[in-house]
Protein backbone atom coordinates (compact mmCIF):
# COMPACT_ATOMS: atom_id res chain seq x y z
CA UNK A 1 0.00 0.00 0.00
CA UNK A 2 1.71 3.43 -0.92
CA UNK A 3 1.04 5.75 1.63
CA UNK A 4 2.36 9.01 2.99
CA UNK A 5 2.48 10.66 6.32
CA UNK A 6 2.53 14.15 6.92
CA UNK A 7 2.04 16.96 9.85
CA UNK A 8 -0.69 19.15 9.97
CA UNK A 9 -1.46 22.08 12.24
CA UNK A 10 -3.10 25.59 12.01
CA UNK A 11 -3.90 27.99 14.83
CA UNK A 12 -7.05 30.17 15.66
CA UNK A 13 -6.51 33.66 16.63
CA UNK A 14 -9.31 35.20 19.13
CA UNK A 15 -9.09 38.99 21.02
CA UNK A 16 -10.35 38.99 24.34
CA UNK A 17 -12.30 42.51 25.81
CA UNK A 18 -8.93 43.84 26.96
CA UNK A 19 -7.74 43.93 23.04
CA UNK A 20 -5.06 40.97 24.03
CA UNK A 21 -4.73 38.99 20.97
CA UNK A 22 -4.36 35.23 21.13
CA UNK A 23 -3.52 32.08 18.98
CA UNK A 24 -4.65 28.64 19.78
CA UNK A 25 -2.65 25.74 17.59
CA UNK A 26 -4.17 22.21 16.97
CA UNK A 27 -1.39 19.39 15.73
CA UNK A 28 -2.10 16.51 13.78
CA UNK A 29 -0.34 13.63 12.00
CA UNK A 30 -1.74 11.99 9.21
CA UNK A 31 -1.46 9.61 6.76
CA UNK A 32 -3.20 9.19 3.33
CA UNK A 33 -3.66 6.75 0.52
CA UNK A 34 -6.11 6.19 -2.38
CA UNK A 35 -8.62 3.55 -3.11
CA UNK A 36 -9.75 2.44 -6.77
CA UNK A 37 -13.20 4.49 -6.45
CA UNK A 38 -14.67 7.50 -6.52
CA UNK A 39 -15.68 8.82 -2.80
CA UNK A 40 -17.63 11.46 -2.05
CA UNK A 41 -16.47 14.22 0.65
CA UNK A 42 -16.85 12.66 4.19
CA UNK A 43 -15.47 12.72 7.23
CA UNK A 44 -15.64 10.01 10.71
CA UNK A 45 -14.67 11.81 13.93
CA UNK A 46 -15.17 10.34 17.18
CA UNK A 47 -18.20 12.43 19.54
CA UNK A 48 -16.92 14.92 21.61
CA UNK A 49 -18.44 18.11 23.36
CA UNK A 50 -18.12 20.80 20.51
CA UNK A 51 -20.24 18.06 17.95
CA UNK A 52 -22.61 17.47 20.48
CA UNK A 53 -23.04 21.22 20.59
CA UNK A 54 -23.31 21.53 17.41
CA UNK A 55 -25.95 18.71 16.54
CA UNK A 56 -28.23 20.79 19.13
CA UNK A 57 -27.55 23.63 17.24
CA UNK A 58 -28.95 21.87 14.34
CA UNK A 59 -25.53 20.80 12.29
CA UNK A 60 -26.63 17.59 12.86
CA UNK A 61 -24.26 14.58 11.52
CA UNK A 62 -25.31 11.36 9.35
CA UNK A 63 -27.40 9.37 11.70
CA UNK A 64 -27.26 5.43 11.29
CA UNK A 65 -29.36 2.26 12.47
CA UNK A 66 -27.09 1.78 15.56
CA UNK A 67 -27.72 4.32 18.39
CA UNK A 68 -24.25 3.07 19.88
CA UNK A 69 -22.60 4.06 16.66
CA UNK A 70 -24.25 7.01 16.48
CA UNK A 71 -23.36 8.10 19.90
CA UNK A 72 -19.63 7.29 19.59
CA UNK A 73 -19.34 9.09 15.97
CA UNK A 74 -19.92 12.39 14.33
CA UNK A 75 -19.89 11.77 10.39
CA UNK A 76 -20.43 14.34 8.22
CA UNK A 77 -21.31 13.81 4.63
CA UNK A 78 -21.43 16.21 1.42
CA UNK A 79 -23.37 12.54 0.05
CA UNK A 80 -25.89 10.46 2.52
CA UNK A 81 -26.23 7.71 0.03
CA UNK A 82 -21.94 7.10 0.20
CA UNK A 83 -21.81 7.19 3.34
CA UNK A 84 -24.44 4.98 3.54
CA UNK A 85 -22.87 2.95 1.11
CA UNK A 86 -19.22 3.01 2.91
CA UNK A 87 -20.14 2.56 6.85
CA UNK A 88 -21.99 -0.60 6.38
CA UNK A 89 -22.52 -2.62 9.76
CA UNK A 90 -19.16 -4.27 9.09
CA UNK A 91 -17.36 -0.86 9.07
CA UNK A 92 -19.38 0.00 11.99
CA UNK A 93 -17.85 -2.67 13.82
CA UNK A 94 -14.50 -1.95 12.90
CA UNK A 95 -14.66 1.66 13.92
CA UNK A 96 -16.35 0.64 17.07
CA UNK A 97 -13.46 -1.56 18.41
CA UNK A 98 -10.89 0.12 17.01
CA UNK A 99 -8.17 2.27 19.20
CA UNK A 100 -9.67 5.64 19.91
CA UNK A 101 -7.97 8.55 18.86
CA UNK A 102 -8.12 8.64 14.94
CA UNK A 103 -10.68 10.00 12.43
CA UNK A 104 -10.65 9.63 9.12
CA UNK A 105 -11.67 11.43 5.97
CA UNK A 106 -12.29 10.32 2.03
CA UNK A 107 -12.33 12.70 -1.15
CA UNK A 108 -12.13 11.44 -4.53
CA UNK A 109 -9.76 8.08 -4.72
CA UNK A 110 -7.37 9.60 -0.80
CA UNK A 111 -8.37 7.85 2.50
CA UNK A 112 -7.00 9.81 5.05
CA UNK A 113 -6.37 9.05 8.87
CA UNK A 114 -5.53 11.75 11.57
CA UNK A 115 -4.51 11.64 15.18
CA UNK A 116 -3.18 14.38 17.14
CA UNK A 117 0.56 14.67 16.58
CA UNK A 118 2.71 11.81 16.61
CA UNK A 119 6.23 11.58 17.76
CA UNK A 120 8.07 9.61 14.99
CA UNK A 121 8.30 6.00 16.72
CA UNK A 122 4.41 6.53 17.08
CA UNK A 123 3.47 6.68 13.65
CA UNK A 124 3.00 3.05 13.56
CA UNK A 125 -0.65 2.78 14.34
CA UNK A 126 -1.55 5.40 12.46
CA UNK A 127 0.53 3.81 9.72
CA UNK A 128 -1.58 0.63 10.46
CA UNK A 129 -4.96 1.97 11.41
CA UNK A 130 -5.15 3.71 7.56
CA UNK A 131 -4.27 0.18 6.33
CA UNK A 132 -7.53 -1.56 8.33
CA UNK A 133 -9.81 1.05 7.81
CA UNK A 134 -8.46 0.90 3.79
CA UNK A 135 -9.30 -2.88 4.43
CA UNK A 136 -13.22 -2.34 6.04
CA UNK A 137 -13.97 -0.34 2.52
CA UNK A 138 -17.21 -2.14 1.24
CA UNK A 139 -16.58 -4.01 -2.08
CA UNK A 140 -19.47 -1.84 -3.12
CA UNK A 141 -17.84 1.27 -3.03
CA UNK A 142 -15.66 0.13 -5.41
CA UNK A 143 -18.68 -0.53 -7.35
CA UNK A 144 -21.05 1.82 -7.36
CA UNK A 145 -18.42 4.60 -7.06
CA UNK A 146 -15.85 3.93 -10.05
CA UNK A 147 -12.61 6.09 -11.05
CA UNK A 148 -13.40 8.10 -14.50
CA UNK A 149 -12.23 5.88 -17.12
CA UNK A 150 -9.19 6.41 -18.34
CA UNK A 151 -8.51 8.87 -14.91
CA UNK A 152 -5.09 8.01 -13.44
CA UNK A 153 -5.01 7.22 -10.14
CA UNK A 154 -3.33 9.82 -7.75
CA UNK A 155 0.28 10.54 -7.40
CA UNK A 156 1.65 8.59 -4.56
CA UNK A 157 3.80 5.51 -6.09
Amino acid sequence: MAVREFDYWYYTESTDSDGHRSKSYRHFSCAVTEIEAACSPLTIDRENLLTRLADAVGLDDIAFETQEFNDAFNVKATDRRFANDLIDQRMMGWLLSSASGFGFETCGPWLLCFSDRRKPLELIPLLGTLRRFRDQVPRVVLDLYPLATGAPPGSLA
